[in-house]
């Protein structure tokens, strides 16, 4: 079974921790909570924006300016000033058009058709047409090009140009996340040949219909981008773009608080201070960085759901995010995002409970079986035997856990004292990713702490499908065959409101049956210099989203 769920971008990807050089095994740092003095309330006159202005950012040192092969995460959200796709998400991740005015959805889902807008220019003048997006799928389709964005369009059978402004985009099943994947960058068709000139050509030199173009870029030392004042859609009101590069993460936090750069996205513990900075703000927004305990299945602790209950229930998850990320995530029971359109709020979490988990061990008939005689003979077996016997099959699990991070180890030690405190024993083990690679190859772990960085495309068939098991990522040998069912059936094209009660039935059922033990969703911030003004709301998919509202000149 192939899943659009396996279309990803690289760095933000639906990915295991350490699973493969294609995985992204470092969650975020964690980020201080926000507390802000309370201040009498002051009328303040309305600014009223003006064009102009310099926003200062800071940014580690691009290997280049290709928004196709491009995997690094600064350069994701720089790139998406200048490219754009023919559509975009909404903080809900919404569809919403961009490059394609609208669209329809014919053929039980299996046909998308996209209705191009007709006043774009590319940034050097030429016109955007049918031409560039067909020509951006045979560069996604093509061996020769090495994409993150190529397992987006795995599921896409065909394509033609119906006229200038109109594409038919033809789909090998009516799965729920086609419409979700055309969030890839469109590039001119009239800079290339062929597309595997894309790995070589232009890579310095981006031309695409965004709210900014390139001005000039010193190799290794800046970038600028002035206002591309050709743009089909509402003006910014900043014109120009400065883009300092840099090698370390140090050196962007020492910019900023030298009031070098105006921005900064949060990316560790490391900026409590910023808070007590009445020059500064801080902007707050949900991530898909997803943490949770993966439990192997065929393990005989995890295959009874009491005992998955139990441990589920022990865990103070709220009390785990105030010490470690100081209250910046938010608990879920399911990896959905819970800003997500298709998460349903009124099916209730898990709550810590330490009764109740104690209260589903000694339920779970964990101590008859151990007490059972296995094998031909059992029962001539010595009260000394079968004690050895319950000793050795005693209720406990090995708890893996990267080496080497503090964070990750000081969050295994509060795991570990959460469970304990119901009977069952954990031994954490630190390992390499190397070595935990290993054992995930092998199917020989218990659990271990880990999360993923979920794609924007909604698809959970990759994590608990059975058919995943084998060569997919359904590493912890989960099978259900209800929720196998749910998940072919949220990933076929639905109405809106379909695909919310089909979700909605999913997440009860996963919730129910509890495939992962779940921690929590992390929250991240951009912190940002006063003078930029305006309603600033930044999203994982899009920190700069609504730039074209920000300003630094008014009056």
């Amino acid at each position: 079974m192939k899943s659009v769920t396996k279309f990803k971008l690289l760095f933000i990807i639906i990915i295991f921790a350490i699973i493969s050089s294609s995985c992204n095994t470092d969650i975020e740092s964690p980020l201080e909570e926000i507390q802000q003095e309370e201040k009498p309330i002051e009328e303040e006159k309305p600014l009223t924006p003006l064009n102009g202005g310099t926003l200062s950012l800071g940014a580690f040192t691009p290997t280049h300016l290709n928004p196709i092969i491009s995997q690094e995460e600064d350069g994701y959200h720089i790139l998406k000033l200048i490219f754009e796709s023919l559509i975009t998400l909404d903080d809900e991740h919404r569809p919403k058009p961009l490059l394609a005015e609208d669209w329809a959805i014919e053929n039980n889902g299996e046909t998308i058709i996209f209705n191009l807008r007709k006043n774009v220019t590319w940034q050097d003048g030429e016109p955007f047409i049918a031409k560039d997006v067909a020509f951006t799928l045979d560069v996604l389709k093509s061996k020769d090009v090495d994409s993150p964005y190529s397992q987006y369009v795995k599921n896409v059978k065909s394509y033609k140009i119906l006229d200038e402004h109109k594409v038919e985009i033809n789909l090998l099943g009516n799965q729920s996340g086609n419409l979700e994947v055309f969030i890839f960058p469109i590039i001119p068709s009239h800079r290339y040949k062929k597309p595997k000139d894309v790995m070589t050509a232009n890579k310095w030199t981006p031309i695409g219909t965004g709210y900014y173009k390139l001005n000039k870029y010193i190799q290794g030392r800046e970038i600028t981008l002035e206002l591309n004042n050709d743009y089909w859609g509402k003006l910014p009101y900043i014109e120009n773009i400065n883009i300092g590069l840099m090698g370390k993460k140090d050196q962007i936090v020492k910019t900023f608080e030298t009031k070098g750069i105006d921005i900064l996205r949060a990316m560790d513990n490391n900026w409590s201070h910023f808070t007590e900075d009445e020059s500064l703000a801080i902007y707050p927004y949900n991530t898909q960085k997803y943490k949770f305990i993966a439990i192997n299945h065929e393990r005989e602790i995890f295959k009874n759901r009491n005992i998955r209950k139990a441990i589920q229930l022990s865990l103070d998850r709220q009390d785990m995010l105030e010490e470690l990320y100081l209250s910046q995530g938010r608990i879920v029971d399911i990896p959905i995002p819970p800003h997500s359109w298709l998460y349903d709020k009124d099916i209730s979490t898990l709550s810590y409970n330490l009764n109740d988990s104690k209260r589903l061990v000694s339920e779970s008939g964990w101590e008859k079986l151990l007490d059972d005689d296995e094998g031909e003979g059992g029962n001539n077996k010595t009260k000394k035997e079968k004690k050895q016997d319950k000793k050795k099959n005693k209720l406990e699990f090995e708890l893996l856990v990267k080496g080497g991070d503090q964070l990750r180890i000081q969050e295994a030690q509060m795991i570990k004292k959460s469970i304990e405190a119901i009977g069952i024993n954990v031994n954490i083990k630190e390992l390499s990713s190397e070595k935990i690679n290993e054992s995930i190859k092998k199917k020989d772990f218990d659990a271990i702490l880990t999360g993923w960085d979920l794609s924007f495309i909604p698809d959970l068939t990759f994590a608990f499908h059975s058919e995943e098991i084998d060569e997919g990522q359904n590493f912890i040998s989960y099978r259900n065959n209800t929720i196998n069912k749910l998940l072919n059936e949220a990933s076929r094209h639905k109405t809106e409101e379909e695909r919310e009660k089909v979700y909605s039935d999913l997440q009860s059922k996963l919730s129910e049956d509890l495939p992962y033990i779940n921690l929590y969703f992390k929250s991240s911030a951009l912190i940002v210099n006063k003078r930029i003004k305006g309603p600033i709301s930044p999203t994982d998919y899009n920190i700069f989203n609504n730039i074209e509202e920000w300003f630094i000149k008014y009056k």
